[in-house]
């Protein structure tokens, strides 16, 4: 055992531990790699600043006599308060100060433009969704209601009148839009063979969804993993078809169980395609080794990627 580190001390222990013949080496960052570590910091940091901003709104609520629990589904709450220029106490220029952000998102009945309406609820926002289907749009803001204020606004976005339509009726609503959300689509004026190749999709996994029938492989699933109805209590299941996308994924892009893990929890685009809210339960490392192990024990695995 060699004392007195420093530099010298470190090289030489350096050029002696390479020259092991079980050395294990970290390859080095790609630059994809790099970047989606600097996704994961930048949530973090959105993630703490989000909080830091509940906080700091509920402590300065609370010298009004305005308390609340801690959470960012109590932020509603306290946004209508700070809204409600007759019922509450606080004093205008507090008012203003605290005034939680409103927000559209159009688009935001379905798909990824719901995922980011839940996002700015669960954040304290006040939002709009618009969508062409007003049952539809009425069905999605009855359910984000549970995360906060959330007004549906039936629109076809396919000409500018209707858009300007759907200004004045938010406006009216709301008073004010901090936040726009475009989700509502493409649209073109001129004719289909003018739209260039390079704007339509070319996200492989919306590919792969609407080509391959995923449900088709459910009974096989079912059996192999010997799933039930959970009345035996414990954690709920994956979905199986929802497990089999994960390995099927995981398969075509060589992505170990760590990698994959960390593509589901922070890439909306895969959340959507396997299915997953959100905010939801995901599974992880050891949950996804789990199902491959149970397939691949039961020798449906192999059966399921022959038929895939």
């Amino acid at each position: 055992m060699k004392r007195q580190k420093n530099g010298a001390a470190d090289a030489e222990a350096i050029c002696e531990a390479v020259q092991r013949p079980h050395m294990r080496f970290v390859a080095v960052k790609s630059e994809e790699q790099q970047a989606s570590a600097m996704v994961f910091r930048t949530r973090d940091l959105l993630v703490r600043q989000r909080t830091q901003t509940i906080n700091a709104i509920r402590g300065h609520m609370a010298e009004y006599g305005w308390v609340a629990p801690q959470g960012p589904s109590w932020a509603a709450k306290l946004a209508d308060l700070i809204r409600d220029e007759n019922g509450s106490s606080l004093p205008r220029a507090a008012r203003d100060m605290l005034r939680v952000m409103v927000s559209l998102v159009t688009g935001g009945a379905q798909g990824l433009g719901r995922m980011i309406a839940q996002g700015l609820l669960s954040a304290g926002a006040s939002i709009a969704i618009t969508s062409r289907k007003e049952e539809v749009c009425r069905q999605a803001a009855a359910e984000l209601a549970e995360f906060g204020e959330c007004l549906p606004l039936a629109a076809d976005l396919s000409s500018q009148s209707a858009a300007t339509e759907l200004a004045q009726r938010y406006l009216e609503a709301f008073g004010t839009c901090d936040i726009l959300v475009n989700n509502a689509g493409k649209t073109w004026g001129g004719p289909i063979k003018s739209f260039p190749d390079k704007a339509w999709t070319s996200d492989p996994l919306e590919v792969l969804g609407s080509a391959v029938n995923f449900e088709r492989f459910r009974a096989l699933l079912v059996k192999g993993l010997g799933c039930n109805d959970g009345a035996k209590g414990g954690r709920p299941r994956f979905d199986p078809v929802s497990m089999f996308k994960v390995l099927v994924v995981q398969a075509q892009q060589n992505l170990s169980d760590a990698r994959l893990e960390f593509m589901i929890r922070y890439r909306l685009s895969w959340m959507r395609f396997f299915g997953f809210d959100l905010g939801g339960t995901m599974p992880d490392e050891s949950t996804i080794r789990h199902y491959r192990n149970r397939l691949t024990e039961s020798g449906t695995l192999e059966a399921l990627m022959q038929a895939f």
